[in-house]
């Protein structure tokens, strides 16, 4: 039980060894320590490869940019933050990380409760019960993605933007948000990112819509894309306008609306037997002076400047907000269809957590902070465990008349408050859902 665990910290001596007068019975002494993952960061050059960086800890981002941004003003002198304007962060091929030197403080202060007596789950052992257990490490999960929306992309955004600086960011990137929460990582940056390459991917379509969400949630007037990715299995000869448009027209109607190439090498003017010549040849699109149609690429880069301007007008449309729930990690789905499936002709924008908190509603419809509005809020079939400030919100909306989809939430999936939360959830869900 909860009571058996005890906290002997104080009791470790300076040389390691513990000093406890053991009650009678039989004790598991559990140690419980932290260390460098070990990881690097890659690719680049080695020059500038080294330890990744703490990034669930806002003092060390902040001490990396500081010297990283640093040494970039020191040599750009005035033009940092003038003709150089931006930074861009790619996909996060950071690994896993799950502690920082600040753990417990941070998850007091953001779960209202002290985990140290529960730090024995994250060995696999059952503290409690299985249930309390399990709730625990939903808590645990959703600090660890606060902690990197706050510390790392926020933080890095907060810093570049004291030099007038923006950030373009992959947050978190394709496919698997390891550690973190796509939308609001990416509602951290100045210029929250996707990407897409040459291949049909549908985790690359999910990262676009969530790119986009994210940009349409946090009140942000560009969503971008890294863009044209491809591997040696697409020939580079193959990478013409015919190939490329439907790859440009579909991000672009997935609420894509600025085109970072991947990549355009600059190649000086020597040696022009060598045309056209190689940049990155494994993942880089070979976009560069030398190709077989740059005289004619006028044309197609107008074509994607007058498409993104366009599309940067104004607020997007969307009827619909698909809330994807309050645990962590978290991505738009690309594993699964959307259910309930939006109307045919009716677009959506996915929401989370603390931009749900903070909607309202008026004539009827959802408005969120920045403007946005949508129609119907949705939950789909398989967010039903809520957390009481959530039910509260739900309630509050259909109250003022918001036309809301979901289904009857059962429990909390939080450890906070617990077993009251759900006692209130159950009695909150009978009021708006009904008693059935």
């Amino acid at each position: 039980s909860l009571g058996d665990v005890i906290d002997v910290t104080s009791r470790v001596r300076k040389d390691g060894t513990l000093d406890w007068d053991v009650p009678a019975g039989d004790w598991i002494v559990l140690r419980m320590g932290y260390s460098l993952t070990g990881q690097k960061n890659s690719p680049a050059s080695p020059e500038a490869t080294g330890y990744e960086v703490d990034k669930l800890s806002r003092s060390s981002v902040d001490a990396y940019f500081r010297d990283y941004a640093g040494r970039i003003s020191d040599t750009l002198g005035p033009y940092f933050g003038k003709s150089f304007r931006y930074f861009l962060m790619d996909s996060w091929e950071a690994g896993l990380q799950n502690w920082t030197e600040d753990m417990i403080g941070e998850f007091r202060k953001r779960r209202g409760y002290d985990p140290t007596p529960y730090l024995p789950v994250l060995t696999g052992r059952v503290v409690g019960s299985a249930d309390s257990s399990d709730r625990f490490l939903w808590d645990f999960r959703r600090t660890i993605a606060d902690l990197l929306a706050d510390n790392h992309y926020g933080a890095a955004t907060e810093h570049l933007a004291k030099y007038g600086i923006g950030l373009y960011a992959e947050a978190m990137g394709t496919g698997s948000p390891t550690t973190g929460d796509g939308l609001q990582s990416k509602g951290r940056v100045a210029i929250p990112m996707g990407e897409f390459w040459l291949h049909d991917s549908p985790e690359h379509m999910a990262d676009m819509r969530e790119a986009a969400s994210a940009a349409h949630i946090y009140g942000k007037t560009l969503a971008a894309a890294e863009s044209f990715t491809s591997m040696p299995t697409v020939p580079m000869w193959g990478q013409s306008p015919f190939h490329l448009k439907p790859r440009a027209d579909r991000a672009f109607a997935s609420g894509i609306n600025r085109i970072v190439y991947h990549e355009s090498a600059a190649q000086p003017f020597i040696d022009e037997r060598h045309k056209p010549g190689m940049t990155l040849g494994f993942f880089g699109q070979n976009y560069t002076r030398n190709i077989t149609w740059a005289e004619q690429a006028i044309a197609w880069n107008a074509y994607l400047a007058r498409c993104s301007h366009m599309l940067q007008q104004g607020l997007f449309v969307a009827d619909l907000a698909y809330f994807y729930g309050e645990g962590a990690p978290a991505t738009v789905p690309f594993w699964k269809e959307v259910n309930p499936t939006p109307p045919a002709g009716y677009d959506y924008d996915y929401v989370n957590a603390e931009v749900l908190m903070q909607a309202s509603v008026r004539d009827n419809r959802i408005v969120i902070a920045d403007g946005m509005s949508y129609r119907v809020l949705v939950l789909p079939e398989d967010v039903n465990r809520l957390t009481p400030p959530i039910v509260k919100k739900i309630r509050d909306l259909v109250a003022a008349g918001a036309a809301i989809i979901a289904p009857k939430p059962g429990n909390s999936p939080s450890l906070a408050g617990y077993p009251a939360s759900d006692e209130e959830i159950r009695f909150i869900a009978n009021e708006v859902w009904g008693a059935i």
